[in-house]
């Protein structure tokens, strides 16, 4: 079955302090604003959200030159997790093209990140991925940011590269508490295509998530239809229900921190026709023609996945 997703255009992240994430992005990243303005109604209504929902405004921030892996700040809640994992979204994976440990201390510096795990090596080759560097921490939302650089090559897939020194997001981590129910739903309905499958019960991951060793962890990473893996995919992750955080997705607004996932669809009529019979789906809504930057007049519809995650498809999204 051809995947419905072809390209990541962007992860929208809800916080109370809008510019204390833009400095983040601009001062920590590297990355620019390639586009901002008022949330307007057709958006709203794209996402599933009430007129009334308290989401007023928009920046969008962008490895500069890059038409994907972006990030979208709306002003909202946060969601700081209670246990060490969140739920549904949960953060962004980035890619360092060079120099990690510099990018790791001028984020480290500013008092907006909140570190938690300082520069590490992760050794992946036992499944055909590769050895990489990273670090992480969290920043305004509650949302968890990782960056992650290569030190040797895949064996099964290509790994991101960028021409600036911090890239794109290439991988969103979705958290789930019935891994198999969620895996079936993007492999089969949404036809995404996995890279990469493991199954963790120590190491460097629980030292990383602060996991008690012998916590059973499910990993599969999913691409779309796109070629190797540059487009950007979804890093499923299953845990059990005591170390995940458990605040219910709310109807009325965005998640606060990560919310709302935003991909290409490969074609959006065929999608939408999919996805709205789908007994899994919890919510569909109906495409929106959006005017404006970031869309530029490309429709838009959100479902709700079935563990209350929000994922938007569109026509296109390229910002020049």
């Amino acid at each position: 079955m051809k995947p419905l997703l072809r390209k990541m255009a962007c992860m929208t992240i809800c916080t109370q302090t809008p510019q204390d994430l833009a400095t983040l992005l601009e001062a920590g990243l590297g990355w620019d604003k390639c586009a901002a303005g008022d949330i307007s109604p057709a958006m709203k209504t794209a996402w599933g959200l009430p007129p009334d929902a308290p989401h007023s405004s928009f920046q969008v921030y962008r490895s500069p030159g890059c038409d994907r892996g972006m990030i979208r700040i709306v002003d909202g809640e946060e969601r700081w997790p209670s246990r060490p994992i969140g739920a549904r979204w949960s953060g962004a994976e980035i890619v360092a093209q060079k120099d990690i440990d510099d990018v790791f201390r001028r984020m480290e510096g500013l008092n907006i990140f909140q570190v938690g795990k300082a520069p590490d090596n992760a050794d992946f080759t036992d499944v055909g991925a590769n050895i990489h560097r990273f670090f992480y921490g969290r920043g305004p939302g509650g949302t968890h940011f990782m960056l992650t650089a290569a030190i040797t090559e895949a064996r099964d897939y290509d790994f991101p590269a960028s021409d600036n020194q911090v890239g794109y997001i290439f991988s969103i981590p979705l958290v789930s508490t019935d891994y198999a129910s969620s895996f079936a739903f993007y492999t089969d309905s949404v036809g995404m295509i996995p890279t990469l499958e493991d199954k963790l019960n120590g190491g460097i991951w629980h030292k990383t998530w602060s996991l008690p060793e012998g916590t059973p962890v499910d990993l599969s990473i999913l691409k779309g239809d796109a070629p190797g893996f540059g487009l950007g995919g979804i890093e499923l992750q299953g845990y059990p229900t005591d170390v995940v955080d458990p605040v219910e997705p709310p109807e009325t607004m965005l998640d606060g921190g990560a919310s709302l996932a935003t991909f290409t669809a490969t074609d959006l009529d065929l999608a939408h026709a999919r996805l709205s019979t789908d007994p899994r789906v919890r919510r569909c809504t109906t495409p929106q023609v959006i005017d404006g930057a970031p869309y530029g007049s490309a429709r838009s519809f959100t479902i709700v996945g079935p563990g209350g995650e929000r994922l938007e498809l569109v026509d296109d999204w390229t910002i020049r």
